[in-house]
């Protein structure tokens, strides 16, 4: 049973294609080509002829060994598209805003006891910003 080629398939195998051939032309192997993204030779000609639709692990290894971008349907996809997010620094943000908890006078807050929870109590605490000098 074959799959269905979608239009998105046929602008990625375009894509894909293209940058095959710009490799090919420029002197790149096939070989190469197969051995960085992980293929058989034949493949790599598979893929120049738009016969197969590559993965996004081969566009991705494909990417990322040649700095290429893809344009697929308007949308540009290079070695960036696949890295993962920047972890959040949420960390050092609460020890900033520790820190300047520390440098605050005590009257600078304002703490409620608003009730009792089994073991835990429920406050409400306001600050106040320090006045500048």
């Amino acid at each position: 049973m074959s799959k269905t080629i979608t239009p998105k398939d046929i602008q990625l195998r375009e894509a894909f294609s293209k940058a095959i051939r710009d490799l090919l032309e420029s002197g790149v192997s096939a070989a190469r080509i197969a051995a960085e993204i992980g293929v058989r030779r034949q493949t790599v000609y598979l893929y120049r002829d738009k016969k197969v639709t590559p993965s996004a692990r081969k566009v991705h290894r494909l990417c990322e060994e040649w700095s290429v971008t893809l344009d697929i349907g308007g949308f540009k996809f290079g070695e960036a598209a696949f890295s993962q997010p920047a972890k959040s620094s949420s960390k050092s943000e609460q020890l900033s805003l520790l820190k300047y908890l520390e440098r605050l006078p005590p009257e600078s807050f304002d703490i409620r006891v608003l009730g009792r929870v089994g073991e835990a109590f429920r406050i409400e605490v306001s600050i106040k910003p320090a006045k500048s000098a």
